[in-house]
């Protein structure tokens, strides 16, 4: 697999006291619009973003030496194709989690899903964002 270039962006919620701070990445092409819905939204802010590198975990220990100057933030890649109404075929819907809460992120993204709906595949992939410093 290719590199995907994303955006990492930290986003305050406002509506909690203390506000609390969550990481999101972004698919660089998808960011003005992810921003705008953000922001339409009113109850985050983006406090901070930057431009980022993911790639898969083996294809980066290939080229481990080439990668070194990076920091690396493991950020796992998580595509889930979905059956919708008259067996339809839709392009799958891809995210990029964050490996510190995979697990709760995962699960809060597949309860986005409707019954009638049915998972036709979960794929799961370990990658790193790759940071200038």
């Amino acid at each position: 697999m290719h590199g995907v270039r994303l955006v990492r962006a930290f986003l305050v919620s406002t509506m909690c006291s203390p506000p609390q701070r969550s990481v999101r990445y972004v698919p660089a092409d998808e960011y003005e619009l992810w921003m705008e819905l953000i922001a339409s939204r009113g109850a985050y802010h983006i406090e901070s973003q930057r431009s980022c590198l993911w790639l898969e975990r083996e294809a980066l220990s290939a080229s481990e030496r080439a990668s070194a100057s990076f920091v690396r933030e493991p950020v796992w890649r998580i595509a889930v194709a979905v059956r919708g109404a008259e067996d339809a075929r839709h392009e799958p819907i891809v995210r990029y989690l964050p490996d510190s809460d995979y697990e709760n992120e995962k699960a809060a993204l597949l309860r986005h899903f409707g019954r009638e709906e049915i998972f036709e595949s979960v794929t799961e992939t370990r990658g790193w964002c790759l940071l200038k410093p």
